[in-house]
Formats: C-alpha cells, sequence, structure tokens
C-alpha cells in the first residue's frame, strides 16, 4: 500500500511540472561566414509571420506527461519565434554589409513554417535533432512584383544539456546559411542585380 501512495504522489508531482512553462534565452548571434560582400545594396525587412499553429509563439519545445503526450509545459524564448528569425536574417544581411533601410526598392519578408524537434535518449546523454523551416520571399517594393523566393530547411543536432534555445539557434544559423549562400538571392539583392 505504501509504494502505491508513493507512485501516485510521485506521478502527480511528475505530471505537474509536465505544465510549468520555463522562460529561456535564446539570445541569438549570427555567426557564419559569409563570403559575398553586399555593400551598396539595401533592403527593408518586413516584420515576419509565424504559420506554426502555435497558441505560443515564443514556445520552443512541449514537455511531454508520464503518458508521453504532450502538454502546455514547456520552455519558451525572450520574444517570438518569428522575431527571432527575422533579427538572424537582418544581421546576416549586415554581416554581408548590405543597409537595412524600411525606404528601400525591394523587401524582404518572411514565415516561420515550422521548428520541430526528435529526443533521441542515449545511454549517459541525450540528444535532440530539430528542423526549421522558413520562407522568404524579395519583391518590389512598388509594383509587389516577386523577383524571388524559396523555403529554407535548417537541421542541427545537439547534446541535450544545449537545451531547446541550443537546438533553436543552430537550425536557424544553419536555413541562414544557405541563404547567405543562395547565388540567385544575392544576385538579385545586389545593387546590379535588381
Amino acid at each position: 500500500m505504501k509504494v502505491l501512495i508513493v507512485s501516485v504522489i510521485a506521478s502527480i508531482a511528475l505530471s505537474g511540472c509536465a505544465f510549468t512553462v520555463h522562460d529561456v534565452a535564446v539570445n541569438y548571434k549570427y555567426a557564419g561566414e559569409v563570403s559575398v560582400n553586399l555593400q551598396g545594396a539595401s533592403v527593408a525587412v518586413a516584420p515576419f509571420t509565424d504559420s506554426r499553429g502555435a497558441s505560443n509563439p515564443r514556445m520552443l519545445m512541449h514537455m511531454k506527461n508520464l503518458n508521453g503526450d504532450t502538454t502546455s509545459g514547456g520552455w519558451q524564448a525572450e520574444k517570438p519565434l518569428a522575431d527571432i528569425a527575422r533579427d538572424g536574417v537582418i544581421q546576416a544581411l549586415e554581416a554581408a554589409k548590405a543597409a537595412i533601410r524600411p525606404s528601400s526598392n525591394v523587401e524582404l519578408s518572411g514565415q516561420l513554417q515550422d521548428f520541430s524537434y526528435e529526443a533521441i535518449m542515449g545511454m549517459w546523454e541525450g540528444e535532440l535533432k530539430g528542423k526549421l523551416l522558413l520562407k522568404l520571399e524579395l519583391k518590389q517594393v512598388g509594383s509587389g512584383e516577386v523577383i524571388w523566393k524559396d523555403t529554407f530547411v535548417g537541421n542541427a543536432s545537439v547534446k541535450g544539456g544545449a537545451g531547446a534555445e541550443g537546438l533553436f539557434r543552430q537550425t536557424l544559423s544553419d536555413a541562414l546559411n544557405q541563404l547567405m549562400s543562395d547565388k540567385y538571392f544575392l544576385q538579385k539583392l545586389s545593387p546590379r542585380g535588381t
């Protein structure tokens, strides 16, 4: 009987934690190598949208209860993930010496379509594998004509200790590295390409 009572109390205590939302700081800083120089190019960057269908736009990762069901608890970033993705794009463009100006002739918009993960349990330490989908579109401001668009799939894996915030940083960096090596995008953004 004592074992049953202890088991019930432990189950209640552990499942209660699954509904707690923890604040974590992503503090994203783009550190990718940029081999292109976009000096002379200017671009406006519109607010990014989040089409993940999440009720909390800041949520990185949900917890699971003892039955393996997803709960409302988990880890949330300091601001909406779409805003962090937008900040990362701006940092990558600035690293290439592009000017970010609201009055530019071209505007880049973005949509965070997915951020998902898989937890892989190890003998001593687990691993998190993540995937991020970021859809981007470049258009002429006056006409609204879309001159470039693409969707980037960022993939990464981190040790469990890096947490949800570390996984998001790595998947976003992978997507942004792909963006900054997309020759067609760079050509369209270049002052000579538009």
